[in-house]
């Protein structure tokens, strides 16, 4: 522990000012190229995000070219489910990346710790995401590396995607094999893991995988090789959905199980395909909720659903009225009522014309 502990320690920048601009605080995440500092920028006076390579990757020319692609490429992705980058900045020739701060936890840290997500959660989360990849894709931006920990949700439940440190790019020119292969293997995309072309379809396989994880708990294949693991994503067939958790409405599965289709001509043929394809699974697993057992349907996801936590009040309201009769004996109720006040509001008025004429 104590030699991990070092290690990290001289991942510290020499100065904790930036450029003059950006103060450095705590450091949020190790990964494993790259350290992220919580910062505060002096002239905008807003946090920011920070991210620096580590101390023992400082020379590697590689790993701060990618990193400065990753700026060039990010920057280029307006949109509210991309993380922002504001600035790529030198100290003591080292690249610093300054990102928009995103305060909440990734995707993966969710589903360590509460294992799987309510169902509608995670089709919401997937369809901000593809959200995302459309407006990556339509710029010519695959970003090859799609998995639950480059996905950030905030504090107010928006999912946002992050480090598009290994997409491809317009700029880069890639033969039709390759024989070094980039992404991670738990989430990598069949033709992906073969070394072949890398298309759009390619990303929406990843997050088919990432979807898996988030509704089932852990992801389709883990081996503890990395090898074993991409040969099980180019031939094993994938256990369906409702074979882990039955009580998911079919509708949910079909759509997962189209984007893990190990041919990319058979999955989604865009990310707004996706999206739309989601969202209408979201529409008809709120029709059949009644199949979820609980604790499914969580006080959580009525926030995020305003449309089902209208309907649960309407349908707590006609509980507390009466449990066994139907809302059309109320309504026929009602219109008598009102009737008989009509008819009670004439007889008083004409009672009150025959007074005044006599």
């Amino acid at each position: 522990m104590a030699a991990i502990e070092d290690r990290r320690a001289r991942t510290a920048p020499t100065s904790s000012l930036i450029a003059q601009r950006y103060e450095l605080g705590q450091p949020l995440a190790h990964g494993g190229m790259a350290t992220l500092w919580r910062g505060w920028d002096r002239r905008l006076c807003r946090p920011v995000a920070v991210k620096t390579l580590r101390e023992d990757d400082f020379f590697d020319e590689s790993l701060r070219t990618r990193l400065r692609r990753e700026a060039l490429v990010s920057a280029a992705l307006s949109h509210p489910h991309i993380v922002e980058v504001h600035d790529l900045v030198e100290e003591d020739g080292r690249p610093y990346l300054i990102m928009e701060l995103v305060e909440g936890e990734d995707l993966k840290r969710r589903i360590v710790q509460r294992g799987a997500l309510d169902p509608l959660d995670a089709l919401e989360i997937a369809r901000q995401i593809c959200l995302a990849l459309q407006a990556s894709h339509v710029r010519g931006v695959i970003h090859r590396d799609i998995k639950p920990h480059n996905i950030l949700l905030t504090v107010g439940r928006r999912a946002k995607l992050t480090d598009f440190g290994l997409a491809l790019s317009p700029l880069d020119t890639l033969p039709e094999h390759v024989d070094v292969v980039f992404g991670t293997p738990e989430y990598m995309a069949p033709e992906q893991a073969m070394g072949e072309q890398i298309t759009a379809a390619t990303d929406l396989y990843g997050l088919g995988v990432t979807l898996y994880e988030a509704l089932s708990g852990d992801a389709p294949f883990q081996t503890p090789s990395a090898e074993e693991t991409m040969k099980q994503h180019i031939s094993t067939p994938i256990t369906p959905l409702r074979a882990l958790r039955p009580e998911l409405p079919r509708c949910i599965e079909d759509v997962v199980m189209r984007a893990l289709e190990k041919q990319p001509e058979r999955r989604y043929h865009a990310a707004y395909e996706m999206e739309q394809a989601l969202l209408q699974a979201a529409y008809d697993a709120r029709d059949q909720r009644a199949v979820f057992a609980a604790p499914a349907w969580p006080a959580a996801s009525h926030v995020l659903y305003a449309g089902y936590a209208d309907g649960a009040a309407m349908a707590k309201s006609s509980a507390s009225r009466a449990p066994g009769l139907p809302d059309a004996f109320w309504a026929r109720l009602m219109w008598v009522i009102f009737a008989l006040n009509i008819i009670l509001a004439i007889s008083l008025l004409c009672a009150f014309v025959l007074h005044l004429a006599m």
